[in-house]
């Protein structure tokens, strides 16, 4: 009985494209980088000028080594921080939009 009830169901629902012969069962191959040594960090984050330098530097993404960063000042490390990018903000055309 639940074996046709099954059957029926499947019947309704299951299209003949969904089902394939064809499997695939290659492993997705995920490349995994080098760990790079706090020493090594700290020698390209004194030589560096931003974040985005650095990032490009050890070929990570900004976010990875700004949390880096954060992580071994932290730990006690006395790493000074880059200087912020200065942003020009147009405050008079800012504010004209919202008057």
């Amino acid at each position: 009985m639940v074996i046709l009830m099954f059957d029926f169901l499947k019947s309704l629902f299951w299209k003949e494209e969904n089902m394939s012969t064809e499997t695939d069962c290659t492993p997705e191959t995920k490349v995994v980088k080098q760990r790079i040594a706090d020493t090594d960090f700290v020698r390209k984050y004194v030589v560096c000028q931003s974040y985005g330098e650095l990032a490009v530097e050890l070929d990570r993404t900004v976010a990875s080594v700004q949390q880096r960063a954060n992580k071994l000042r932290k730990a006690g490390v006395a790493l000074k921080p880059y200087a912020k990018a200065k942003r020009d903000i147009d405050v008079a055309g800012l504010n004209s939009l919202i008057q």
